[in-house]
């Protein structure tokens, strides 16, 4: 199994340096569904897988091939989909672990993360990026993860408000956070 992994690693980490020097100055990282930028680091991956085995093994099989991924590109960024919250301490193992992305609704996922809390106390103070997909019920959502010390992106598709009035609603939400 290692030694299918660490092919499956290598192959990714040339093709993806193929795929960044074709795309030159244009390429924003971390990539895929995270907030990306021109002359960011990091490099984004769908670990789906995450949500198959229990934390000790996701530790042992996983994390050792992400932790290469994460050195070859200046960080990770990983989104799953399901609910992965059992996999946080061995998520956090990632050396360059640098985001999260998970749905906290079951409108973004049949099986959303429930353990808002567990997300919020985890990250917090890490630096670690959580990227939390919500839906309708976003304040409530906003609410449970909110604390100073999380970076926080918030995915709040379909509030129903456009421009500035969005930003007003989502601005009086996070006040009423702290």
């Amino acid at each position: 199994m290692h030694a299918l992994l660490g092919r499956i690693t290598d192959l990714t980490e040339r093709f993806t340096r193929l795929q960044m020097e074709r795309i030159g100055p244009a390429l924003a990282r971390p990539g895929h569904i995270m907030l990306s930028a021109a002359g960011a680091t990091g490099f984004s991956i769908s670990d789906d897988n995450i949500v198959m085995v229990g934390p000790e093994l996701y530790e042992t099989v996983a994390v050792p091939y992400n932790n290469r991924l994460s050195a070859a590109f200046g960080g990770l960024a990983v989104h799953s989909c399901g609910n992965y919250e059992r996999q946080l301490p061995a998520l956090l193992k990632t050396e360059g672990l640098a985001y999260v992305d998970g749905a906290f609704t079951r409108e973004g996922d049949p099986n959303p993360n429930t353990e808002f809390e567990l997300f919020r106390d985890s990250l917090k103070g890490t630096g670690v990026v959580l990227q939390a997909r919500m839906g309708s019920d976003w304040q409530a959502t906003l609410k449970r993860l909110y604390h100073p010390e999380l970076r926080l992106v918030a995915v709040v598709p379909g509030v129903g408000v456009a421009g500035q009035a969005r930003e007003e609603v989502f601005s009086r939400a996070l006040g009423e956070c702290v």
